[in-house]
């Protein structure tokens, strides 16, 4: 009995078989008799509740056997139509089997993508090699109803390059030890969030409660530090916030505090598969029509406030200079009375001599130069007789009447018929108001340079200076920014730009500023807008058309006013950015023939990164300044470029290049010039370098930049400088000549 007991026991025993291949052979049984599976959503468009996992399942199932395993990149470009039939295919498989939306396909294609890259992952793992460690050259005889073997073949040789090493042995390493483990397998954090609802019976439930209940072992314990780390400053952080403060923040701001990890594009933590960010955050309203009319008519009536208070200002600083000037002169009169009454009687000779003086001045016709007593031999100067001085200009002494009557300065008038006089600075260029009483007027023989001839007068003349003519010769000579005639010299006009744009002119609103043919070889307008001027003035990137003003301003204030024309041109960024073969360069350097004897200046955009070349046509020399200290054989294409244009240049010019020239190659120098130290600045150094360039007025660079100017990086003022100047001609010359503003439609 006990033998028979033994082997029936023995025969009763079932043997327990490795799970197969998931083949979901009901659904594919109902789909061929034309039944459907209803599958539940969430308002963010994920498959929730029964039938959800099913679902899923279908689609790896689908994608198993309709996509081969040697598909790579599921969003390649290259694979573009091939992969559309593949999406297309399991869009219509699973139309058949499920009650499904045309606004959940984009869904199912994501869905298809992840399942199709997980399950190349486990056949890499499990499949791909043998016990030793070598590659299998044999598909897997389990999967061999949808896997090929020439697909497996690619599979195979995609991984045994050195790049999928690299980056396998990266993936492994990152994921051998994750700090927050997630332990809920393929239930997800829609269906497991969808769960708590409907077990709490709560209409919403927190992030950080999804992400802690995802974590937690099977009995419902937090096991890892890391973890229950997170949680309790989670817990501190609500605590801490009131209702209305926690809206505020957004629904997973108090997670991603506590948390304090990158959040990475493309997901949001505990929200599952298939959300982003522009599903759950609010997305900004737009600004209507009414809105831009409202804010345009609050800047019009601002700007007509502030007119009216400038206005205002303006005669009010008038009237305050003349009562001061009235009050000085009265008590320099009152002090000097006195002083001029004792002298008269203890000097006659002298007052005699002064009277004399007088009666010559006013029998002077005025065509002629009127003559003036000779200074003082004391120090100190009285003025003479100013009642009939001829129009003109005349050289004077200018004196201050507070502290003390005293000689200041030498310089020039110009009598008008109202009386009073104006004074015509040498340098600065502003013409100045002054009294008449502070003013003598001084013969033609006084005017020399430096110590006076007369040896008994200890009064310094000041030694006069001009703009002189260009310099004929090839003498070279350092060249300075011309001065300003009237305008807004020496005040800080970037706060007023900022002000200015941000209160006067529209969004979209452009200027357009003419450039002439002498300039960048060809005449064009340039469209100066609204958020280019923004670009200077917050210190970003800057833009081909901040680069292309700064250019007229450099041409305006220091190249054309020193008569440099023939020897500094420019090359506009955007011919240098758009001609692509050097051909659109080539004819603007064969449109005038003064070009070969020109420093060209060309700032370039090599793709969001700005340098500057100065081409020395003459002797077939490209300077290359990049602020980032790169080389130029690094750009292949853009080096091409302006060779092409001066091989053009070269043979179409035969009169203009020498003929052993023409055999040899375009020389390239690298300038170690300033260098950056940030992503923005490369637009602002090379507006510097063009300024110091022309500043130096020399025919080559060398090669360890300017000694004026050498140094390793530019501070912060230097920058600032340019900027300054940028804003101040744009401020001058561009709004204080520009008639009106282009707006948008």
């Amino acid at each position: 009995m006990a033998s028979i007991d033994d082997e029936s026991g023995s025969s009763s025993k079932k043997t327990v078989g490795k799970r197969g291949v998931t083949r979901l052979q009901k659904i594919h049984k109902a789909k061929s008799n034309g039944k459907r599976i209803e599958v539940q959503w969430n308002s963010r468009g994920q498959p929730i509740k029964h039938n959800s996992k099913t679902f899923a399942s279908f689609i790896g199932v689908t994608v198993r056997r309709l996509v081969p395993i040697s598909l790579d990149n599921w969003s390649a470009k290259k694979n573009k139509e091939a992969v559309g039939a593949y999406k297309q295919n399991i869009w219509d498989e699973i139309e058949k089997a499920f009650i499904i939306g045309e606004e959940h396909r984009a869904f199912v294609y994501r869905e298809a993508g992840k399942l199709h890259r997980e399950f190349r992952t486990k056949m890499a793992r499990s499949y791909l090699k043998d016990s030793k460690g070598g590659f299998v050259k044999h598909r897997p005889a389990k999967y061999s109803f949808c896997i090929k073997q020439d697909d497996w073949d690619k599979f195979v040789a995609q991984h045994m390059t050195a790049k999928f090493q690299k980056v396998s042995d990266e993936n492994r390493e990152r994921a051998l030890n994750p700090q927050h483990p997630y332990r809920k397998s393929r239930l997800g954090c829609a269906r497991l969030e969808a769960d708590m609802v409907e077990e709490s019976e709560v209409g919403e439930i927190n992030r950080s409660q999804v992400w802690k209940a995802a974590r937690v072992n099977k009995s419902g314990v937090i096991d890892n530090e890391n973890v229950q780390r997170v949680v309790d400053q989670c817990e501190k952080l609500t605590e801490a916030l009131s209702e209305e403060e926690r809206q505020d923040l957004g629904p997973t701001n108090i997670l991603f505090e506590a948390l304090n990890l990158p959040n990475y594009s493309g997901r949001v933590r505990t929200y599952g598969f298939g959300v982003c960010s522009r599903d759950i955050l609010p997305r900004q309203n737009r600004p209507t029509q009414m809105d831009f009319e409202k804010l345009y008519g609050f800047c019009n009536s601002l700007k007509s406030r502030l007119e009216v208070l400038e206005r205002e200002k303006i005669e009010r600083d008038k009237l305050d200079r003349e009562k001061l000037e009235r009050q000085q002169t009265e008590e320099v009169e009152e002090k000097q009375q006195p002083k001029q009454v004792s002298e008269r009687l203890q000097q006659p000779e002298k007052v005699a001599q002064r009277q004399h003086l007088e009666q010559v001045v006013e029998r002077k016709q005025p065509e002629k130069v009127v003559e003036s007593r000779l200074p003082s031999d004391k120090g100190s100067c009285n003025p003479g007789s100013f009642s009939n001085i001829p129009e003109g200009l005349f050289p004077v002494n200018i004196y201050l009447s507070s502290p003390s009557r005293c000689l200041v300065a030498r310089g020039k008038l110009y009598n008008t018929k109202d009386g009073d006089v104006s004074m015509v600075g040498q340098a600065i260029g502003t013409i100045v108001p002054w009294p008449t009483k502070l003013l003598e007027f001084v013969a033609e023989c006084e005017k020399i340079p430096g110590q006076s001839q007369n040896k008994g007068n200890n009064i310094q003349h000041s030694v006069e200076y001009s703009v002189s003519s260009p310099n004929k010769s090839n003498k070279k000579f350092k060249i300075e920014e011309s001065p300003r005639v009237g305008g807004s010299a020496g005040i800080a006009n970037l706060p007023f730009l900022d002000m200015y744009v941000k209160k006067m002119m529209r969004v979209g609103s452009l200027i357009q500023i003419k450039m002439e043919e002498s300039i960048f070889g060809e005449e064009f307008l340039e469209q100066l807008r609204v958020e280019s001027i923004k670009e200077i003035l917050d210190h970003n990137w800057l833009s081909a058309s901040i680069i292309t003003v700064f250019s007229r301003y450099l041409y305006d204030k220091f190249i054309s006013p020193n008569g440099l024309i023939n020897k500094f041109s420019f090359i506009s960024p955007h011919v240098s950015r758009e001609d692509n073969l050097g051909n659109g360069i080539a004819k603007i350097l064969l449109k005038d023939e003064e070009f070969k004897d020109k420093m060209i200046l060309a700032p370039c955009n090599l793709g969001k990164h700005w340098v500057l070349l100065v081409i020395n046509l003459n002797a077939e020399v490209i300077y290359y300044m990049d602020p980032l200290n790169g080389e130029p054989t690094k750009h292949q294409n853009f080096k091409t470029k302006f060779e092409n244009a001066l091989q053009i240049y070269r043979a179409n010019s035969s009169s203009k290049v020498p003929k052993v020239s023409k055999s040899k190659k375009i020389s390239w120098q690298k300038i170690k010039c300033p260098r950056q130290i940030n992503g923005v600045d490369c637009g602002y150094f090379v507006m510097r370098f063009m300024k110091e360039v022309i500043m130096e007025n020399e025919f080559m660079i060398p090669t360890n930049y300017f000694f004026d100017h050498k140094c390793r990086t530019y501070s912060h003022d230097k920058l600032t400088e340019v900027k300054e100047d940028w804003a101040t001609y744009v401020v001058d010359d561009v709004f204080g000549k520009q008639e009106a503003i282009i707006l948008p439609n």
